[in-house]
């Protein structure tokens, strides 16, 4: 029995010292704890402005600029006109393109706002598993404790 005893305290010690150096070598899983460089992250409120700034953008193409009234300024307007009529054969496929293009952008945007609504979800139940995996290595490392007395007790009374 006391041989049962010193192999059951041999056990007990080699687990323990498996948890504390996994405790020591795991790197710290708190989401707060390593916070990425601000220049790794999609800043997507600057994306949603600079969609902005493109929408606005592409309603202005193909639209003439207002001059004030006058002779001059209407022939100028005149052949502006004519110019904006003979060239829509090209600019339509442009314009297309770029509506298409802006609601792939605008999709885009979406998918990345909610993969990070979902990340920041995951980090914090992260943090929390993380939290109670510690808690749990700790009552682990206190029950080894209680159980390595105990051996030690009846190895002492059986003698």
């Amino acid at each position: 029995m006391e041989e049962e005893a010193v192999s059951v305290a041999e056990v007990l010690e080699r687990i323990r010292t498996r948890l504390i150096r996994q405790i020591e070598s795991e790197p710290n899983l708190n989401p707060g704890a390593d916070q990425p460089v601000p220049g790794q992250q999609a800043n997507i409120g600057r994306l949603r402005g600079l969609l902005s700034e493109v929408q606005a953008l592409h309603t202005q193409v193909g639209v003439l600029n207002p001059r004030p009234s006058g002779v001059l300024n209407d022939l100028i307007q005149l052949f502006k006109k004519a110019l904006l009529r003979i060239l829509r054969w090209y600019s339509r496929p442009v314009v297309l393109y770029e509506a298409v293009t802006i609601q792939f952008l605008g999709q885009v945007i979406e998918i990345l706002e909610r993969d990070e609504t979902r990340l920041q979800s995951l980090e914090g139940k992260v943090g929390l598993m993380a939290d109670d995996l510690a808690d749990l290595r700790q009552r682990t490392l206190e029950k080894l404790d209680e159980i390595g007395t105990e051996v030690k007790k009846m190895g002492r009374e059986r003698r």
